[in-house]
């Protein structure tokens, strides 16, 4: 039951499982299957997910790419805009790299000679030995680049303009200094007179913290040797031309290293040396004399001026004084472009770096787009700055532009004050003193107003003229008579050869023509145009040169020389035809010309040839240039007609020193020196300035220096500097180891406290012992007798204030009838006897310090001596101003003898200028006198002197000799002809030549052995003449053979070497050789000629005495050119007659006589000068032009006394031209009837030359 019960519950609900679990088998069945279906679904799932993720990523791969794609086209954009203009740049930089890389050791042997060798040098001078340099270069296979110059290879553009900025002149050779100095191993000894490189340092390494220190500081040891320890560029000024040892450890940097540490050994102790050190050396001296040794031990820099390098100063200088903010702005656009240069390069440096740094793409870097991006911005800005500052610069210069014919004639009259050092050492002036003239010129001018552009040519021609005449006046006061006329000559030939296109002024004398002027055509060859090739015709002028060949010589035979042409005339004006053009047919027109002409006298001849067509046609710079060469004697005079026509009248004569003007052109920093000749004294005048300006004389503190005064000079400076006085420090030359401590005191007086009336005022006489710098700071008057008798009339007679002989002393109440004329031919007597005119060198033998108190005294005796009746007491006259007075400043009987001549001419027999003359009354007035002396010509009158015409040629052409000479020294132009190669390779050939020309010394064994063996006087001589040749030819060889071994470089040139070298080059004589004064004018081949016929005479006369047993024999004719000493050999001949014949030789003479004599001995070679022998007439007046008379041979005699017939005239014979060798009288007959006093005024004299 209860089974039934359980089976009726169970079998329901196992039928019911079964059915369930059926449907479960179905359900389970059904599941697989879906199961399976959805495995396969969720793979196919799968593979559609993977499919969907593999394209999602790609879309963003493909994303990010497009994003990077875009950012880095805009990255490229960017970088294309900012690199796009450099390509370019580094395009031809990399060109410009590659074509250096071919030429690297090339170039590397140039620059590094260049900056070795080349600093020394002029800008032209280098020039010439880059290109030797490049040629030998060239014959070594060494390639030579040939883009940038020398100063582009080493120095940056930016670097350049940031030295203008500080202050270094724009001219090429300055630029050449800088790169230089900068790049140079040992430190630079800069040769900087003008302290342009001095200022430019100064500037530039201000902020380094540069010391500056003189050379003469007695802590300069100690001042380096700090600087070197902590690094600081240390500045030397003032070095001279020898160093002293203790700047060598300095200098030449012997260091050791010692654990890491530069030690460089000062003395005996080790100091640390700083890698910043850097010293520069400055030495102002213009042309320094520097040894070898400092020069291996430095680096030698010419810092010299140049004309383009101070015009460019001048013109900043005028731009500052009239239109400041013109100048300001100028300066102000230097900066900013140099500032923005400087960064521009910076940036270009900055950008290649970076660049240089990439690693990968550089589209990748961010940073460094961003970074170009900003660089390019600042460097576009930078640009366009440039581009803005250079525009205001280019109007500014523009503007300035207007202005630079003022600073062009500054430059000019600069650069003519430069070559002044050649005459005279005291001829210094200094670019500072230069400055201070033209600064206060500037300022004067009232015609250059504010307003440059609407200025005038006619504003700007006047402003020119005024500075010329400013600075002509400022120096010409300094000057001596003789140095003037050449120093205003060359300063208007300097504004002609320059000229000026902004003013309309074109140059009126070319390059060649100035060439031609100041070349001396004696024994120079002339370049012939050889038209006919087959012609061997040869014309042989003076001195055996050949002057022209084919067809110039037969057609040289179509022109009759005139007889006023000397054959060397003739050859000279050959030599003009060919070298100028303007001369053509020169000689065609000479020769048609001058027949006409003939009669009269030379400067008359020149002055109606000069007038025909032909000659009408020159320049008038081509009238003196022909002058030069056919009529010298007539030069100095044209010169002056040619100085008035292009300058001005007032430029012919010094100006007259007013001492109140040249006060008032000082200040308290500018000493006044007073350069003195004999007789002058300014103190009288200087004591009379300070009573007129000061008001009391005693303000006037007047110190003689000498020995032991060294103290109270400089004493009297610092008192007369506090209390407004005058110190005067009187002959300065006699104190030269006190004149450095003057410097220091000079110099101090730019910075110390003084009061501003303090003056300090030099007296000195031309000497070279003086500081350049002193020199240099001075205002410098130069007090010496005036140069014609009117000026010195004028000064005695007719200048307010100073007159000696003033209107009460001239109006006397003396009641003498002769007291005026007496009085006025006292100082006429007294103005001829000190003026340095020309004629001066045919009457003195030494220049005589006549003073005015020599007329005072005079006039005081004049005055004692007229009694107060009729008569003049000539004797006693004669006797006390002739003999007593003036007579006692005389050397020799010949001077007293033309005094006293003098005398009688002016007072005696009062033979003065006509117009004072006839209307020199007792009743003439001092205003009237005044006017008659006025009118008086300036030059003097021959006539009123006393001489003939014989003066009027010679005297002239000593002047124009003179002249010439200066003009050479004061133009520089040995060697304009040749470049640096060609003129060595000339002396060379020209010492060659001449060592194989020159004889061979005398042997001196045979003469020797004569004087000991023989007591004869003409042994004695005999040795002493071949000696003395001997000496000579030595001295010639010795020189050659050095200056040979010194062009070479095998030795050191010296001062000789450099004579020879100078002298070779120009044609001309040595210095060195120069033993006698005769022949120095010839040219060189006629000097060796002329010395080789001397010494062949004396060695002739050697080869007659080889026996030394026998008496010496004397030639029958004794040339007396070839003796050395003829007062000796006369005194050895009377010497020689007194032992024969037994005679006292105190009381025997030698004399010549004219009248020949059987078994005499002839004297020969002597020449007359100033006179002419007529064998009929006797003595008479020479011929114009006819500067001296050969002498027939005289016959010597001796006798106990000394002739003297009457109707003679006392000629004395000298040795040389300068009248200081006296040798004899010769009595010359004089059959005329004129006066003794004319030949005693005249002046002839022999010489045993002639005069060249």
């Amino acid at each position: 039951e209860r089974y039934a019960v359980a089976y009726k519950m169970v079998e329901p609900k196992r039928k019911a499982y079964e059915d369930v679990k059926l449907k479960l088998r179905s359900i389970k069945s059904q599941l697989f299957t879906k199961e399976e279906q959805m495995k396969r679904l969720e793979a196919t799932l799968y593979q559609l997910q993977e499919s969907y993720d593999e394209t999602d990523r790609e879309r963003k791969e493909l994303q990010d790419r497009f994003s990077d794609i875009i950012v880095k086209v805009e990255r490229a954009q960017v970088l294309s805009a900012s690199l796009g203009d450099e390509q370019k740049r580094w395009k031809e930089t990399l060109q410009d790299l590659q074509q250096k890389s071919l030429s690297i050791f090339g170039d590397a042997i140039i620059l590094s000679a260049f900056l070795v060798y080349g600093g020394g040098f002029s800008h032209s001078q280098r020039q010439n030995l880059l290109t030797e340099w490049k040629e030998v270069c060239c014959q070594e296979h060494l390639n030579i680049g040939t883009g940038s110059s020398i100063v582009g290879r080493l120095i940056n553009p930016e670097l350049i303009h940031e030295w203008h900025v500080h202050g270094l002149p724009k001219d090429t050779h300055s630029i050449e200094n800088g790169t230089i100095i900068v790049k140079c191993d040992k430190w630079p000894l800069i040769v900087d007179p003008e302290g342009q490189a001095a200022k430019w340092l100064k500037n530039s390494l201000k902020d380094s913290g540069l010391i500056t220190i003189s050379y003469s500081d007695l802590q300069i040891q100690k001042t380096l040797e700090q600087a070197i320890q902590t690094g600081v560029p240390v500045l030397v000024e003032n070095v001279p031309e020898h160093v002293k040892s203790f700047m060598d450890p300095f200098i030449e940097r012997k260091f050791t290293v010692h654990q890491g540490q530069m030690l460089l050994q000062v003395g005996k102790i080790e100091i640390e040396y700083n890698k910043s050190f850097r010293l520069f050396l400055i030495c102002n001296n213009t042309t320094p004399q520097l040894g070898s040794e400092i020069c291996n031990k430095t680096t030698v820099v010419n810092f010299t001026s140049t004309f383009e390098g101070l015009e460019d100063q001048l013109l900043a200088v005028l731009i500052r004084l009239k239109e400041p903010t013109l100048e300001s702005l100028h300066n102000k656009l230097l900066l900013t472009m140099c500032a923005d240069r400087r960064q521009l390069s910076s940036l270009e440096d900055d950008m290649l770096h970076m660049i240089q740094s990439i690693s990968g793409n550089i589209l990748d870097d961010e940073e460094l787009i961003r970074a170009l991006q900003g660089i390019k911005q600042v460097a576009m800005s930078a640009k366009e700055r440039i581009a803005n500052a250079q525009e205001s610069q280019n109007m500014v210069d523009s503007h300035r532009q207007y202005l630079q014919p003022i600073a062009t004639r500054g430059s000019i009259l600069y650069f003519s004050l430069l070559s002044l050092k050649g005459l005279d050492s005291v001829y210094q002036y200094s670019l500072n003193w230069f400055l201070k003239i033209f600064c206060h010129c500037i300022q004067d001018v009232s015609t250059l107003g504010s307003s440059l552009g609407g200025m005038a040519k006619g504003a700007l021609l006047e402003a020119c003229e005024v500075l010329t005449f400013t600075v002509f006046k400022a120096v010409a006061v300094g000057l001596s008579s003789e140095h003037f006329i050449p120093f205003v000559f060359k300063l208007c030939c300097s504004i002609k050869l320059r000229g000026d296109s902004l003013l309309g002024l074109q140059p009126t004398i070319a390059m060649p023509e100035w060439t031609a002027f100041l070349q001396d055509t004696k024994g120079l060859s002339v370049e012939a145009v050889n038209v006919h090739t087959h012609s061997s015709a040869v014309h042989v002028g003076t001195g055996g040169q050949q002057l022209f060949s084919g067809a110039d010589a037969s057609n040289s035979s179509d022109f009759i020389k005139p007889n006023i042409f000397s054959e060397e005339k003739w050859d000279a004006a050959l030599w003009l035809e060919y070298h100028l053009d303007c001369f053509a047919n020169l000689r065609k027109e000479l020769s048609d010309n001058a027949t006409s002409c003939s009669s009269l006298d030379c400067h008359n001849f020149w002055e109606i040839l000069l007038k025909k067509p032909y000659f009408m046609q020159l320049s008038k710079f081509q009238q003196l240039i022909l002058l030069q060469h056919l009529a010298p004697e007539c030069l100095v005079t044209f010169v002056k007609h040619f100085i008035s026509s292009e300058l001005g009248k007032e430029y012919n004569s010094k100006p007259l020193i007013n001492l109140k003007e040249i006060f008032e052109s000082s200040d308290k920093t500018s000493p006044v020196m007073f350069i003195l000749t004999p007789g002058a004294d300014p103190s009288t005048a200087l004591y009379e300035l300070a009573q007129e300006v000061l008001g009391s004389s005693e303000l006037v503190r007047s110190v003689s220096l000498g020995q032991g005064q060294e103290q109270k000079a400089e004493k009297t400076i610092q008192i007369c500097s506090q209390t407004g006085a005058w110190a005067f420090l009187q002959n300065c030359h006699l104190a030269r180891s006190w004149l450095p401590q003057l410097e220091t005191i000079c110099k101090s007086l730019y910075t110390s406290p003084i009061h501003s009336n303090f003056r300090l005022f030099l007296s000195t006489i031309p000497t070279s012992g003086i500081s350049p710098y002193i020199i240099q700071s001075c205002i410098k008057v130069m007090l010496e007798p005036p140069a014609s008798t009117r000026s010195a009339l004028k000064q005695l007679l007719c200048t307010s204030g100073i007159a000696l002989v003033g209107q009460e002393t001239f109006e006397n109440t003396m009641p003498h009838s002769d007291w005026k004329q007496l009085v006025f031919g006292l100082c006429y007597f007294h103005s001829v006897v000190k003026t340095k005119n020309v004629y001066q060198s045919t009457w003195w033998s030494l220049p005589h310090e006549f003073t005015n108190s020599d007329l005072q005294v005079s006039l005081l005796l004049l005055q004692s001596l007229l009694p107060d009746i009729s008569g003049t007491p000539w004797t006693a006259i004669e006797y006390t101003v002739g003999d007593m007075v003036y007579g006692g400043r005389t050397t020799t009987t010949f001077e007293l003898m033309l005094l006293k001549a003098l005398l009688r001419r002016f007072c005696y027999y009062k033979m003065l200028p006509v117009n004072i003359a006839e209307c020199l009354e007792p009743s003439t007035s001092y205003g009237t006198l005044c006017m008659l002396i006025d009118n008086l010509p300036e030059d003097d009158s021959l006539s009123a002197l006393g001489t003939n015409s014989a003066l009027c040629t010679t005297a002239p052409s000593m002047q124009f000799q003179q002249m010439f000479l200066q003009l050479e020294t004061l133009s520089s132009t040995a060697f304009q002809r040749f470049n640096l190669r060609d003129c060595d390779q000339l002396v060379l050939e020209k010492c060659d030549t001449l060592l194989e020309t020159l004889p061979q010394p005398i042997a001196m064994s045979i003469l020797s052995k004569s004087v000991v063996e023989n007591c004869s006087p003409y042994w004695v001589i005999l040795n002493q003449e071949a000696s003395g040749w001997n000496r000579r030819l030595q001295t010639i060889i010795k020189t050659l053979k050095g200056t040979v071994l010194a062009v070479k470089g095998e030795t050191e040139m010296d001062e000789d070497h450099k004579d020879v070298y100078n002298a070779l080059a120009s044609e001309r004589v040595p210095k060195c050789w120069q033993f006698v004064p005769r022949y120095w004018k010839l040219s060189i081949s006629m000097w060796i000629s002329a010395l080789s016929d001397e010494f062949g005479y004396i060695k002739k006369w050697v080869d007659m005495n080889i026996d030394p047993a026998n008496e010496p024999r004397l030639p029958k004719e004794l040339w007396l050119p070839a003796i050395i000493h003829p007062k000796g050999l006369f005194s050895a001949a009377t010497q020689d007659y007194c032992r024969k014949h037994l005679c006292k030789l105190e009381s025997t003479t030698l004399h010549l006589q004219l009248a020949s004599k059987q078994d005499a001995v002839t004297v020969s070679g002597i020449y007359l000068f100033g006179a002419q022998w007529n064998p009929e007439k006797g003595l008479v007046n020479t011929n114009c032009g006819e500067m001296c008379y050969k002498m027939p041979g005289m016959a010597w005699s001796f006798s106990e006394a000394i002739p003297s017939p009457s109707k003679t005239y006392a000629c004395p014979l000298y040795s040389d031209n300068m009248k200081k060798d006296f040798i004899t009288i010769v009595h010359v007959p004089t059959l005329s009837d004129i006066i003794l006093d004319h030949w005693t005024i005249q002046g002839p004299a022999m010489f045993p030359h002639v005069e060249y």
